[in-house]
């Protein structure tokens, strides 16, 4: 196994129309400003495109970039090595509705889903059906071992003592349903409706109760907001998230959680 130690301030940059590959280089200075994940692919993408082409990039042409840009923290949890998962490889793919670029394509990798802005569509432009990798082959170490334990305790710290995360770990996003009845601003009619005697059938409570929920959530996660239940046909599956089921359920006037 190959070990690498810190941050390798590189990129893999490929061209799928000339079918080449080149290393993309990250400034020192810009991993610091950025960390990495959402922060430093946006970067990455002002410094390519330039800010006075960022409003007229075509999303599905040929110049659009996309960008897998993994977080600092990815690879570094010791849990994930007493999982003892099995299997090496994982993968990011797409849809029939990447495939046919359907404006709101999702790109998926296991039960999770990236979903916003259409990500499968770009994929689907690019001709490009999955990213695929192998893990288990390189170690990750921190350039500072200890500073980095200490960082990532006072991260969780901060983090554990928000009141909306208790909620979210006990009831996924699901927990938002709740406080939707509460503020009297729950997605009812397309939003012609705030508020509905039934919403409570839908809430993160009903649906824990109803589908004896337990984690389920992204590797390194100290949220755990995901959860997965047994429904009815005795199937053990993910529970829907906020969105699902607000868009699947009130807002249509569909207060059935099995429907959902």
């Amino acid at each position: 196994m190959v070990e690498h130690r810190g941050p390798s301030h590189r990129f893999l940059n490929a061209d799928l129309t000339s079918r080449s590959w080149s290393v993309y280089s990250i400034s020192r200075s810009d991993q610091n400003l950025y960390l990495g994940g959402k922060g430093l692919g946006l970067k990455i993408y002002y410094d390519i495109v330039g800010s006075g082409n960022l409003g007229a990039a075509e999303p599905l042409g040929p110049d659009n970039l996309l960008i897998f840009s993994l977080g600092p923290m990815l690879g570094t949890g010791e849990a994930q090595d007493r999982l003892n998962l099995g299997a090496k490889e994982a993968a990011a793919v797409i849809g029939p509705a990447g495939e046919n670029l359907v404006p709101y394509a999702v790109i998926r990798s296991g039960h999770r889903f990236a979903g916003r802005g259409g990500v499968g569509a770009v994929m689907g432009a690019k001709n490009l059906k999955a990213v695929a990798a192998r893990g288990k082959d390189y170690r990750i170490t921190p350039a500072d071992a200890d500073l980095f334990q200490r960082t990532v305790n006072r991260a969780k710290t901060h983090i554990l003592r928000n009141g909306m995360l208790k909620d979210y770990r006990a009831f996924g996003t699901l927990a938002n349903v709740r406080h939707g009845i509460e503020s009297d601003f729950v997605p009812v009619h397309n939003f012609r409706d705030r508020r509905h005697p039934d919403t409570e059938q839908i809430s993160g409570q009903a649906m824990a109760a109803r589908y004896s929920t337990r984690h389920s959530s992204c590797r390194h996660c100290t949220v755990l907001c995901g959860h997965k239940g047994r429904y009815p046909d005795g199937i053990i599956r993910q529970i829907p998230e906020y969105e699902t089921t607000g868009m699947f359920g009130s807002n249509i006037g569909n207060f059935n959680p099995d429907l959902i």
